[in-house]
């Protein structure tokens, strides 16, 4: 997520602005990585910084603030099989699930069931060398399903088919939306919901208020990380520096 912050001069030191070859963006923008629990819809940690740095190296810092034996649903822009090993490596039984890339390379190592197999997918050299704890192949699930005469495909560090059936997991990813439904209450309600004027003073004060309402049939410690998305910050926000 990218909010748009006021266009001051302590904000134009602090933060950059997106541009391309025609034009740059009217205002300093503040790139955001948050993860929200999918029970809840309550932020649980997030990492702010300029938008120059990219959502990848942000949603690794978020590593460290990941409870053991959860379960992190990734939204395609984190396709990163370093960033997936790092992952479900620190820490115990850290879980995560991922849609497939498109044209991605695998072998397949065992099939499991007609739409379940563990696969061996190739880490690039660029990224071992750029990540050096990062192996040559990461092992993970692949598990596919068909909706609508559509084929999906969902990657998980999950294989174990007798502890995680394929059809748990196809079904835990379908509330993938919770993480939509999140982030839409965030941009477009708490920004005028007059009970939260009082955390308007700054950008953490809006993180901080992030709730919603509880939905049934979601496991506890099922967490969603989503890319994308531009904001306005409300005109009272003046940060002043980096946020962190």
């Amino acid at each position: 997520m990218v909010w748009r912050t006021p266009d001051t001069h302590e904000n134009a030191i602090a933060f950059a602005r997106t541009r391309n070859q025609e034009s740059e963006a009217p205002y300093p923008q503040v790139r955001m990585v948050c993860q929200m629990a999918l029970t809840s819809h309550l932020l649980t940690s997030a990492t702010l910084d300029s938008v120059e740095r990219s959502e990848l190296k942000l949603a690794g810092e978020l590593i460290e603030h990941t409870p053991d034996h959860s379960l992190t649903l990734f939204d395609r822009g984190f396709y990163t099989l370093h960033l997936l090993h790092a992952w479900q490596s620190r820490g115990e039984e850290r879980h995560w699930l991922i849609p497939l890339c498109k044209g991605a390379r695998y072998e397949m190592i065992r099939r499991f069931s007609h739409r379940s197999c563990l696969v061996s997918l190739p880490v690039s050299p660029p990224a071992r060398k750029k990540w050096p704890e990062a192996p040559k192949y990461l092992i993970a699930g692949l598990v596919s399903s068909e909706a609508n005469g559509q084929v999906r495909q969902v990657l998980t560090s999950m294989i174990d088919p007798l502890r995680y059936p394929s059809y748990d997991i196809v079904d835990l990813y379908a509330h993938r939306w919770e993480i939509e439904l999140g982030y839409r209450k965030m941009k477009q309600y708490m920004l005028t919901d007059p009970e939260r004027q009082k955390a308007k003073h700054d950008l953490a004060g809006i993180i901080g208020h992030a709730a919603g309402v509880k939905p049934a049939a979601l496991p506890d410690g099922a967490y969603g990380l989503q890319s994308g998305g531009n904001t306005p910050l409300p005109d009272q926000l003046q940060p002043g520096g980096r946020l962190g």
